[in-house]
């Protein structure tokens, strides 16, 4: 399993989706895209500390992947509508029906 790395985000371009992270370690800083970020309750800012794994790129250089933002809540992993918008879907699709039998 790849080691989890700490660093802070360094520049965020969030009109873009990504930015750079400042890591702990030092080195370079590590390219990260938006769709690295997992479950996040909200988008990045400068500033944030990040908690990544680092994947080598075709090009020889790292990328930040599995990236959680320190102190953000986690997001539910479930999309599209949320339970009470199904009932009422459910509940016009039956009653629908029910008024044109």
């Amino acid at each position: 399993m790849a080691k989890i790395i700490s660093g802070q985000l360094a520049v965020w371009k969030d009109k873009n989706g990504f930015g750079f992270i400042k890591s702990d370690h030092g080195g370079d800083d590590v390219f990260i895209h938006i769709t690295a970020i997992q479950f996040a309750s909200r988008r990045p800012f400068s500033g944030d500390v990040i908690h990544f794994q680092m994947e080598a790129e075709a090009n020889g250089r790292f990328k930040a992947v599995n990236a959680m933002i320190e102190g953000a809540t986690i997001a539910s992993s479930r999309q599209g509508f949320p339970r009470i918008g199904w009932f009422l879907l459910i509940m016009v699709v039956v009653m629908g029906g029910y008024f044109y039998d």
